[in-house]
């Protein structure tokens, strides 16, 4: 079944025609504490367009959404829907004026069926109290609309992180909604799956839906956008037609500044004695893995999704146990049993997801530096408040962490500037051998540079550092040696020298 026939007379709201303004924002404003994060921000959606919403982390972005959305509600502004105005005191009075939000933090119920996820918070006398034959083969419709092509009646635990992106979707299009608010949505997805959701959104455009993109992706959003409307520090600065754009223009108009990382010249490690050695290691998702790590030198490990490289890095980090091959770290056998054996060898890893491993969210930024650094601060009554202070205050500003206070809670800070929370953990332990799997997954372009600068720094001062990392021309960027990995197998071992984005893609691919 097409999205149009699914769809067809069947949405909350009127259906308007194509360009009208069917949502208008007016001054909207919100702050958190001290932090003013939407700051009189006007706009307009219109039926049947992608706008998309750019900035750096913490530009208000999410938080824009959400005032759209009814998750937030704004101390200023008005909204209107169809030139009347609205106040949205809960999601549930949102989605009945046809609006909805995919979040970035996925809130799909693991312990429901698919079929129950899709249908979840729909009105029982929409399609009268269905028996799960019923309700399966209602929602098979939004399943194979979105492409994911599961069974009704599997559970959601066990579904992919693509997968409950395109579940969240079919829900969202069982809501009826014809403002669907997408955050992020590709932030955690491999190519293909990224490629699958921007057909998609197309799709929905097509079908008269209007799609509301927060994204850090600009290839993305040049690639789907209508329109864009550009936020800075809370503020609006533009919004222009997609086609007006280009990369260099969107980070001029959202850094308010060029953003350039210079390529980084590799240096060729020669006849150094290496720091971390692994052969033919072996475990869950690797089989017969080789790396060679040299004194101050910067790494990269590619390869697609489900290579076997996040699981190499929770080897090395003491998180999984091999079953069979060797590690040698500065001449000695490496074989962590847990993190903390690692940690006391001066191996530390920044995790992919920094919200599930990384970070105390609930803490405050000075709770999650202080507890990496125990050791070196003391506990008890030994414990120094004071030391733990001044460590806390000194990586905020050493990493440019953008915080009213070191005792704000992680969880009232931006993606780029958890990142550099969990940066900050890891450094405050003094690791000699640096693990990052995707540092700059999920953050805004300015704090990428920021962040691989970093990371040329304590290279520099000879801290040896491992990137994981999807994007070929960040590897090629940053690093001065560059690891393939395919299949849980080490597939190519280049030095960084007269090599592109196709050799990687190729060995990636084909070996």
């Amino acid at each position: 079944m097409s999205l149009d026939a699914l769809l067809e007379g069947d949405i909350a709201g009127p259906m308007a025609s194509p360009g009208t303004v069917i949502l208008r924002g007016e001054g909207l404003s919100k702050a958190f504490g001290g932090n003013q994060a939407v700051d009189q921000v006007s706009f307009d959606l219109r039926a049947g367009e992608v706008h998309a919403f750019v900035g750096e982390n913490g530009a208000g972005k999410s938080t824009l959404a959400k005032l759209i959305a009814g998750v937030l509600n704004s101390d200023e502004g008005t909204l209107e829907v169809d030139g009347s105005p609205v106040h949205f005191p809960g999601p549930h009075d949102a989605q009945a004026a046809g609006i909805a939000m995919v979040h970035q933090e996925l809130s799909v119920v693991s312990s429901l069926s698919v079929a129950e996820n899709v249908l979840f918070g729909v009105e029982p006398s929409r399609w009268g109290w269905m028996h799960r034959q019923k309700m399966s083969a209602t929602a098979r419709k939004y399943l194979d609309v979105v492409g994911l092509h599961v069974p009704p009646n599997l559970s959601t635990a066990r579904l992919s992180t693509a997968q409950r992106q395109l579940l969240e979707i079919a829900h969202v299009l069982a809501l009826n909604a014809r403002i669907i608010i997408l955050d992020e949505p590709t932030s955690s997805l491999a190519t293909s799956d990224a490629h699958h959701l921007r057909e998609l959104i197309g799709a929905l455009r097509e079908a008269g839906r209007t799609v509301v993109l927060v994204s850090h992706d600009f290839d993305e959003v040049l690639d789907v956008a209508d329109r864009v409307t550009c936020l800075r520090d809370g503020q609006w600065v533009c919004t222009e037609p997609a086609e007006t754009l280009d990369h260099d223009k969107l980070i001029r108009l959202v850094t308010g500044r060029d953003v350039l990382v210079a390529p980084r010249e590799a240096r060729v490690h020669t006849g150094e004695a290496p720091v971390l050695e692994v052969r033919e290691l072996t475990g869950p998702g690797l089989v017969h893995a080789d790396l060679v790590l040299h004194p101050g030198e910067i790494l990269g490990i590619g390869g697609l999704v489900g290579s076997g490289r996040t699981e190499l890095m929770r080897i090395l980090a003491g998180d999984v146990r091999p079953t069979a091959g060797s590690m040698m770290l500065f001449g000695e056998s490496f074989a962590p049993s847990a993190p903390s054996a690692a940690l006391k060898r001066g191996v530390s890893l920044v995790p992919e997801s920094r919200k599930e491993q990384g970070l105390i969210l609930h803490a405050t930024v000075l709770q999650n530096i202080e507890l990496a650094a125990l050791d070196s601060l003391g506990s008890g009554p030994f414990f120094r408040a004071g030391a733990a202070r001044m460590l806390a205050a000194e990586y905020v500003e050493k990493l440019r962490i953008k915080v009213s206070s070191v005792h704000a809670p992680v969880n009232s800070l931006s993606g780029g500037n958890q990142q550099k929370v969990v940066l900050a953990k890891v450094l405050a332990t003094q690791p000699r051998v640096l693990l990052l799997d995707e540092p700059t997954k999920g953050i805004d372009v300015g704090a990428k540079a920021e962040i691989l600068t970093l990371m040329r720094g304590l290279a520099a001062q000879g801290i040896s550092v491992v990137m994981v990392s999807s994007v070929l021309q960040e590897l090629l960027d940053s690093c001065d040696r560059i690891v393939v990995m395919r299949g849980g197998r080490t597939v190519g071992d280049l030095e960084n020298v007269d090599i592109s984005e196709e050799d990687l893609a190729r060995l990636a691919f084909a070996g």
